[in-house]
C-alpha cells in the first residue's frame, strides 16, 4: 500500500501525532516497495515529532523487510538511542558493522551507544578515530572530549577543546547537555550557563536544565539565583535525585547541616536508574561527599568517615575500570628528583636575566593556596591565574625534544628559554585576559614539583609556599570531592593520600634545599590566627605597597568564579573550624599518622602529636 505523501507532510507540519498514527494503522504490515517507502516516511515523521519509540518500531520493521539497507540500520540504531535504549542500539550497530564496517554513521552510533552506557573507555578510541577523519565535526569533538573527561584524561580533553569555537546552537538537546557538562568540567562556567539558558529558551519545560543551572549558580556562590532556579522546578520523576542534591547543597550553605543531611539521605534511598545523565557512581560519590560534610558539621565523625570512605571507593572503582593498568596512585611519571639540572638552574640565576616574572603560589592541595590567591587577587597590582597548569605547555614542548622533559632543559640557551617563556605566556593568555600593569600570580599547587622549570624560565620569580599541618591536609584531601582528575588519582584513603603527600612534599623539600628559591613560607594556622600581620608580611615580600583590600578577600571572591574546590570557603571571613580537624578522625589514621610524623617535624610541627 502506498500512502499520499501530501497527507504525511501535512500531518508532520501540524505536529499531529494522531494523524500519523492513523496513517500508520492504514499502512498495515511493512513489506518492500511502496509500503516500505510509506513506512519510511512515517518513521522519519515520527522521529521529527520526537516519537522515537514509534520511529524505532517502524525502522525495525523496515530493517527486517529490507536487510540490505544500511540506511534502515542507521536510522533504527539512532532512533533506539534517542528512545533511551542504548543496549538495543548497540546490538543493532554491531550486526550492521559486520555488513558495513566502514560506514561512518554506524561507527558514530556505535560510539554514542557506548557513551550512553557509560562505557567511556571503549567509546574514546572510536570518537578519536572518527574525529581524525573529520576534524571539523563539532559533534565528534564534543563527544571525544567528553569521553576523555569521563575517564580522567583532563589534559587530553583540554587539548581537544583549546581554541575550539563550535556552532553549538545547532546541537540537539542531548548534545547541548553534554556541551554544558564539557564546560562545567573545564571550569568554564559562563559557557556552560549560556548553553543551559539556551536549552530553557528552546525547551521551556526542561527541568533538568534548571537543576543544572541551580547547581552551577551554587558553584558560583550565587545562592539566590540557585534558589530561584530550584523553585521553578517541578519535583517529579527522574529529576528528583538531582533536585534533592541541589536543594541539600543550598541547605548546607545556609548553615543548616541537619536539613541538608535529610535531603541527601532521601536521595541516597533512591534506586540508581536515571540520574539526569550522570553515571550512578558519579552521582552517589558526590552525594556521599556532601553527606560526609554535613555529618562532620554535626559532630557525627564515625558516620562522616564512613560516608567519605564510600565516596572515595566509588571514585576509585571508576578509575580502576578505566585505567586497570595504572594502579591506585597518582600517574605522575615526572615525580622524580633531577639534581643534574641544579647547576643549569643556578647558572640562570647568576646570569640575572631580566624577564617578565610571575609569582608562583605552591603547596599541597588543601593547604590554603586558594585563600592566598584570593587575598592576592584583591590587591590592585596583582592578577591571579587560578588552578591552570600553564607550565604544562612548556613541559609538553620539552618532552618532544631529545632527552625529553626535564633533561632537555639543560640544552637550552637564552633564545630557546625566551621561546619557552613565550609559550608559557601564550598558555596563560588562553585562560585569562591579562590586565596591563598587574603582575601575574600563578597559583597551581603542584607546581611545587616543577621548581627546576620555574626557576630556569624565571630566575627572579618569587615563590609563596602554603604549608599546613600534614594530618589536616591529608584528611581534607580525603574529604574533598576533586572529581575524576589527572592529578588527584589516589586520594582514596588516608594512607594512600599520606603516601602521595610524602612523595610530593619530600621532593619539594629536597629540591628547595638545594636550589634555594626566593620563597616565603606562610603557615595556615598562623595566618588564620593573626591575619593582618601575616597578610602584610606577604605583600611586603612581593615588594608591593600595602592595600587593605587584601583583608577583604572574601568580598572580592564573591565577584569571581572560583575554579578551586574551596569555592564555598573563600567567600567567608577567616574561620578556625578546620584547624585540628584531623584529631576528630585520629582513630582512623592508623599507619598514615606514623608516615606523616617525620614530615610534620620538618615542616615545623614539632608538637604534631
Amino acid at each position: 500500500m502506498k500512502l499520499d505523501p501530501h497527507l504525511l507532510a501535512q500531518a508532520y507540519r501540524r505536529g499531529e501525532w494522531q494523524a500519523l498514527a492513523r496513517l500508520r494503522q492504514r499502512l498495515g504490515r511493512v513489506t518492500t516497495g511502496d509500503a516500505a517507502r510509506s513506512a519510511e516516511w512515517i518513521a522519519l515523521a515520527c522521529a521529527g515529532l520526537g516519537r522515537m519509540a514509534e520511529a524505532a518500531e517502524l525502522f525495525g520493521a523496515l530493517a527486517e523487510a529490507e536487510p540490505g539497507s544500511v540506511s534502515h540500520c542507521v536510522n533504527l540504531s539512532a532512533s533506539l538511542l534517542s528512545a533511551g535504549k542504548p543496549e538495543a542500539a548497540l546490538q543493532i550497530v554491531r550486526v550492521g558493522l559486520l555488513k558495513w564496517p566502514a560506514q561512518s554513521e554506524l561507527q558514530l552510533n556505535f560510539g554514542l551507544s557506548l557513551f550512553a552506557l557509560g562505557r567511556y573507555g571503549e567509546c574514546l578510541p572510536t570518537m578519536l578515530r572518527l574525529l581524525s577523519a573529520a576534524p571539523t565535526d563539532d559533534r565528534l569533538r564534543l563527544y571525544a572530549a567528553r569521553c576523555a573527561q569521563e575517564v580522567g584524561e583532563r589534559v587530553q580533553a583540554r587539548e581537544m577543546v583549546e581554541g575550539w569555537q563550535p556552532q553549538w546552537r545547532a546541537f540537539d538537546l542531548p548534545d547541548l547537555y553534554q556541551f554544558a557538562k564539557l564546560w562545567i568540567v573545564e571550569d568554564r562556567y559562563a559557557a556552560a550557563e549560556e548553553a543551559l539558558e539556551f536549552i530553557l529558551q528552546s525547551w521551556p519545560a526542561e527541568d533538568t536544565a534548571r537543576l543544572n543551572l541551580a547547581i552551577l549558580c551554587e558553584r558560583g556562590n550565587r545562592l539566590e539565583q540557585a534558589a530561584a532556579h530550584l523553585q521553578a522546578v517541578s519535583v517529579a520523576g527522574h529529576g528528583l535525585p538531582l533536585y534533592l542534591l541541589a536543594s541539600g547543597k543550598l541547605k548546607a550553605r545556609a548553615d543548616a547541616p541537619a536539613d541538608a543531611l535529610e535531603h541527601f539521605d532521601r536521595a541516597r534511598a533512591l534506586s540508581p536508574r536515571n540520574f539526569d545523565g550522570l553515571p550512578p557512581e558519579r552521582f552517589f560519590s558526590e552525594l556521599e561527599f556532601e553527606r560526609g560534610v554535613a555529618l562532620d558539621r554535626l559532630g557525627r565523625y564515625a558516620e562522616a568517615f564512613a560516608a567519605f570512605t564510600e565516596a572515595n571507593r566509588l571514585i576509585r572503582d571508576l578509575h580502576r575500570r578505566f585505567h586497570p593498568a595504572t594502579g591506585d596512585g597518582m600517574r605522575v611519571a615526572w615525580l622524580a628528583d633531577q639534581p643534574g639540572l641544579d647547576s643549569f638552574v643556578q647558572g640562570q640565576r647568576s646570569a640575572g636575566s631580566a624577564v617578565e616574572t610571575p609569582v608562583f603560589i605552591v603547596g599541597f592541595p588543601r593547604s590554603g593556596t586558594t585563600l592566598l590567591d584570593q587575598m592576592l587577587d584583591a590587591h590592585p597590582a596583582l592578577q591571579v591565574l587560578e588552578e591552570r597548569p600553564a607550565l604544562e605547555a612548556v613541559v609538553a614542548e620539552l618532552s618532544r625534544r631529545p632527552g625529553g622533559y626535564p633533561m632537555a632543559l639543560a640544552d637550552c640557551r637564552e633564545p630557546e628559554l625566551e621561546s619557552l617563556r613565550q609559550l608559557y605566556w601564550t598558555s596563560v593568555d588562553r585562560h585569562i585576559v591579562r590586565q596591563p600593569g598587574r603582575r601575574l600570580v600563578d597559583k597551581y599547587p603542584f607546581n611545587l614539583v616543577r621548581i627546576h622549570l620555574g626557576m630556569a624560565l624565571f630566575p627572579r620569580a618569587k615563590w609563596v609556599f602554603a604549608v599546613r599541618h600534614p594530618c589536616d591536609v591529608v584528611l581534607s584531601c580525603f574529604m574533598q570531592n576533586f572529581g575524576f582528575t589527572d592529578t588527584t588519582h589516589g586520594f582514596w584513603s588516608l594512607e594512600q593520600t599520606a603516601s602521595i603527600y610524602e612523595q610530593v612534599m619530600g621532593l619539594w623539600l629536597e629540591q628547595r634545599g638545594r636550589l634555594a628559591p626566593d620563597c616565603l613560607d606562610l603557615r595556615y594556622e598562623e595566618l588564620i590566627a593573626d591575619f593582618e600581620p601575616n597578610a602584610r608580611r606577604l605583600v611586603e615580600f612581593l615588594e608591593l605597597p600595602w592595600d587593605a583590600a587584601v583583608l577583604a578577600y572574601h568580598q572580592h571572591a564573591r565577584t569571581r568564579r572560583i575554579a578551586s574546590p574551596s569555592y564555598a570557603q573563600v567567600v567567608k571571613p577567616i574561620y578556625r573550624s578546620a584547624q585540628g580537624r584531623w584529631l576528630h578522625y585520629r582513630p582512623w589514621f592508623g599507619p598514615a599518622e606514623e608516615r606523616l610524623a617525620p614530615l610534620a617535624v620538618l615542616l615545623g610541627y614539632a608538637d604534631w602529636r
